[in-house]
Formats: C-alpha cells, sequence, structure tokens
C-alpha cells in the first residue's frame, strides 16, 4: 500500500494553523483556489488550473474537529479513485506538529513515466 505521512512543525498555535488549511482565502495562499471553507459534512472543491473540470480536486469533509484533527475525502481529475486525507495537529513547545496522512494514493499510469 502505498502512503505519504509527513508531519511538519510550524511556529504558530494549532488554531492558526487550522485555519490554513480549512479557511477558503487561507489555504488559497499556500495550495490551492479552494472555492468555500471547508466544514463538516460538506463538499469541498479546489481549483488548481484555469480550465475546467481540469485542475480540480474535490470531496467531502467527514470530520472537523477544531483544531486536532481534519479528514476528507479526495478525488482528483487524474485518479480513478477516491481515497482519504487526514491532518493531525498536536500542540508542541515550538508551535504546532502537523500530520499528513493520505494512504492507498496511486499515482496514475500517465504519471509514472
Amino acid at each position: 500500500m502505498n502512503e505519504i505521512r509527513k508531519t511538519i512543525i510550524i511556529e504558530a498555535p494549532p488554531e492558526v494553523v487550522w485555519d490554513y488549511l480549512t479557511t477558503k482565502d487561507k489555504v488559497s495562499t499556500w495550495f490551492n483556489d479552494l472555492q468555500a471553507d471547508m466544514v463538516e459534512g460538506e463538499d469541498w472543491c479546489m481549483r488548481t488550473g484555469t480550465s475546467e473540470p481540469r485542475g480540480r480536486m474535490w470531496g467531502k469533509v467527514l470530520e472537523a474537529k477544531v483544531p486536532e484533527r481534519l479528514v476528507y475525502s479526495f478525488d482528483h481529475q487524474w485518479m480513478n479513485h477516491n481515497t482519504l486525507v487526514t491532518w493531525e495537529l498536536k500542540p508542541v513547545s515550538e508551535g504546532t506538529a502537523l500530520t499528513l496522512t493520505h494512504p492507498a494514493l496511486k499515482v496514475p499510469r500517465m504519471l509514472k513515466n
């Protein structure tokens, strides 16, 4: 099974990091154009390019435990399956330990070459 699991330390409190994971305007400063805030039970969508539907990611926010854990389904136009993304935030002396887990990630055949 392929899995992305990465932890970084961010010099900010969990509440600030949470906002940068869930708030439309803040996510768009470091990742892609999130179409609306991430809200538990709601669908989400991101643009990654200028044409439609190319370059879009989408899913549903399954869990939003402020400011500790965010879980959402994830699909991308280049993928042929849906996956889960989990963000875990833990306060540490330096700020926040942020862990991303993205299991069962299959690289599209076109990107393997």
